[in-house]
């Protein structure tokens, strides 16, 4: 048997979570070693942006809704020849803007991870792939901001090692020869 020094250990798919905004940690679900599946709520954030933003949405829609109305009531005024063709662009064009504001915005709380309608300030983080999580960097009660990484998720169902040989043992090499390989984090596996 030869020794290996361990250098790295490659990942075909790695993922760093973080929020899409600031806020406050308010749950935590998962430590390092944890399996999660796609989709898996884990942590909570609350944020307290989703109050503006959802405020601010509302009153976009409702702007829209009226300059759409509006639009419509000036249309009708134009058919019957009592409103003026200028009149319905500017009104038309008015609701266009107010419809885009509010579509913006909504987007805005999608990126964020929630909807448009009610539901509080707090935001759930899931899991973007299946995986074990190899990172942790998240406390209950920690205020973080867009770049902080909460954890590291890492599919491992294709993982690369990249191990040093003594020079001495090279000549025992083979391509396409099989290796063992244990870790500390799994000490009584061998891969």
């Amino acid at each position: 048997k030869m020794q290996y020094d361990a250098t790295f250990m490659f990942y075909r798919h790695l993922y760093r979570l973080s929020a899409a905004g600031a806020g406050r940690l308010e749950q935590v679900t998962f430590n390092e070693g944890s399996v999660v599946r796609k989709g898996d709520v884990m942590a909570v954030l609350r944020v307290p942006d989703v109050g503006r933003l959802r405020g601010a949405h509302a009153a976009a829609s409702a702007r829209a809704k009226a300059s759409r109305s509006n639009a419509a009531r000036l249309r009708s005024l134009k058919e019957t020849g009592l409103g003026s063709e200028q009149a319905v662009l500017d009104a038309e064009a008015d609701a266009n803007a107010q419809e885009a504001e509010a579509k913006a915005i909504g987007e805005q709380l999608g990126a964020i991870g929630v909807n448009t309608q009610g539901g509080g300030y707090l935001v759930p983080l899931r899991a973007p792939l299946s995986g074990v999580v190899v990172a942790r960097d998240a406390v209950v009660g920690q205020p973080i901001g867009g770049e902080h990484v909460l954890a590291t998720v890492v599919d491992m169902s294709e993982v690369w090692f990249l191990g040093r040989v003594f020079e001495k043992d090279l000549s025992r090499l083979r391509v396409g020869a099989k290796s063992e390989v244990r870790l500390n984090a799994f000490p009584r596996e061998q891969f």
